[in-house]
């Protein structure tokens, strides 16, 4: 049976999300903001690093497949949605050309995840590497029975967050400021600040969560 690249994602995160929901309510007996949005973003940022993981490993074949979309100039947005609308078996769905091909599809709009030497292609391969275990073990502490005290876990998580934030305001800074951008239109600009703005915001409403975490040595902010 064939899909479209975005319905086993939607999927797989529909089911993480109802799962760890489920779960949460049946420790803490009430719905949690704090808790939602945390799970929200970790589950983004989660599969997000397998493909920053992939800009490191996949460099190369990002770059030949960027030259097959050489002549997308001014459709940029559409050659990024194309990618999400093409067809694949289930089995497909993890196989690192369906996604290099996505980083290809992206840098129609900045170059610089071609360019090895540039900020933004060291920022996100390294965000994906170093990001994802503290990501994990957030979601697990504040999903199921700790096992890390909340102050550990709330130090953990800070740091890894104010990574993300940080790293993610000079990597718009250089966007806009150092010109990377090889799309002309508001459309793109407005795409490019929503996308990266979510990991301006949550990490910044994580940090808060993690700092009463840290205070209090306790996940009651989750509760």
């Amino acid at each position: 049976m064939k899909l479209s690249l975005y319905q086993p994602l939607v999927m797989g995160f529909a089911a993480v999300m109802s799962v760890c929901l489920a779960t949460h309510l049946w420790r803490a007996g009430s719905w949690n903001w704090n808790y939602f949005g945390t799970l929200l973003f970790l589950c983004i940022n989660i599969f997000v690093c397998y493909l920053e993981a992939l800009l490191l490993i996949r460099g190369k074949q990002i770059q030949d497949d960027y030259r097959l979309l050489s002549d997308s100039k001014g459709h940029e947005l559409g050659c990024i949605g194309t990618q999400f609308v093409k067809e694949i078996s289930f089995g497909e769905f993890f196989l690192p050309q369906n996604w290099t091909r996505l980083w290809a599809a992206y840098s129609t709009i900045d170059g610089s995840y071609i360019e090895p030497t540039s900020f933004g292609y060291w920022a996100d391969s390294g965000n994906g590497l170093s990001t994802i275990v503290p990501s994990v073990l957030l979601l697990i502490n504040v999903t199921f029975p700790p096992f890390l005290s909340a102050r550990l876990m709330g130090v953990i998580a800070l740091a890894s967050s104010w990574q993300m934030l940080y790293g993610c305001i000079i990597y718009l800074l250089a966007y806009f400021v150092r010109r990377r951008y090889t799309g002309p239109s508001h459309a793109v600009h407005s795409f490019v600040v929503t996308l990266n703005g979510i990991w301006i915001v949550f990490p910044a409403w994580i940090i808060r969560c993690c700092w009463m975490m840290i205070q209090s040595n306790s996940y009651g902010v989750f509760m």
